[in-house]
């Protein structure tokens, strides 16, 4: 009798766990939003050939922040290499965002 209590309640714990840590995870992802959106170019994912290309502009992201449901539009870049400095090198990785002036000055108007 006491076996099927412990093994009762044991199944009761694992379950219990599972929910709770379930709810944690989706609370988290919730905590994010349902609001936030990211735009790269190409026509889906993993097409590396078009997310090469330059399809998005800085003009993008003001049409975006035009509208209505947008609460702000932020442009950004991202590019890879080697960096090297005498005769060392790295595989370096560079990412940046900025806000756009009204309008575009020429250093925005172009991702690199």
């Amino acid at each position: 009798m006491l076996g099927i209590i412990i093994g009762i309640a044991s199944v009761v714990s694992v379950v219990a766990l599972g929910t709770g840590a379930r709810q944690a995870i989706l609370s988290n992802i919730a905590s994010l939003g349902t609001t936030t959106i990211e735009v790269y170019p190409g026509s889906g994912f993993g097409d590396v050939p078009a997310a090469q290309g330059e399809t998005l502009t800085p003009g993008d992201s003001t049409a975006l922040a035009a509208q209505p449901f947008v609460d702000s539009a932020t442009p950004g870049v991202a590019s890879s290499g080697t960096a090297q400095r005498g005769n060392r090198s790295a595989n370096v990785q560079m990412q940046g965002a900025a806000s756009l002036p009204s309008p575009p000055s020429p250093a925005t108007s172009r991702w690199w």
